[in-house]
């Protein structure tokens, strides 16, 4: 697969566009028959009939119900997901971080085998204490409590963004995303 590059606003960290107020990944680095490569977005889009990614813990992905219909994802206060699109749900093999526009590293991703969701519901910025029961319906099943979200939250962004204290990570709130899955 051919890597492409787009250009990026001004204002916005190296490999990130900005577009309507939202952040998008211009590319990622996946491991793609036992090499690492960095591909556009759009061209893996294309590839997979899909409108952007939710990113998967490797460890956390067989932690996902798939005899369930609906998934629903813990992300760090914003997701910027959107109802009514489609988003792959790649698994992190290396998880990457982010410290400023000059010093970072994207995670590396697997498309291998992944689930495809369409986005029925997204919220944002969500205490932690205003997280319900429905919330953890369709959730992974070692996330059942707003307890165990924090905690999978704290261990998740602790890696991938390194200059934030727990209590900076927890401070945030928790972006909730709703998939139904199609494949």
């Amino acid at each position: 697969m051919t890597a492409l590059r787009s250009k990026s606003s001004s204002d916005a960290p190296r490999g990130v566009l900005r577009r309507e107020g939202e952040i998008y990944r211009e590319s990622y680095s996946i491991l793609e028959e036992g090499l690492v490569t960095q591909v556009s977005s759009p061209l893996l889009n294309a590839k997979y009939g899909i409108d952007g990614v939710i990113r998967i813990l490797h460890r956390e992905y067989e932690d996902i119900d798939r005899t369930l219909s609906l998934y629903t994802h813990f992300n760090l206060e914003y997701c910027g997901h959107q109802v009514g699109a489609t988003y792959g749900l790649p698994r992190v093999l290396t998880q990457g971080y982010f410290k400023s526009p000059l010093d970072e590293a994207p995670p590396i991703l697997s498309f291998d085998g992944m689930l495809i969701g369409t986005c029925v519901q997204v919220k944002e910025h969500v205490p932690y204490s205003a997280l319900t029961s429905l919330d953890f319906e369709h959730a992974m099943r070692s996330l059942c409590s707003p307890e165990a979200v924090q905690r999978a939250i704290v261990e998740r962004y602790s890696v991938s963004m390194p200059l934030l204290s727990p209590e900076e990570i927890i401070a945030r709130g928790v972006a909730v995303t709703t998939l139904r899955f199609v494949r």
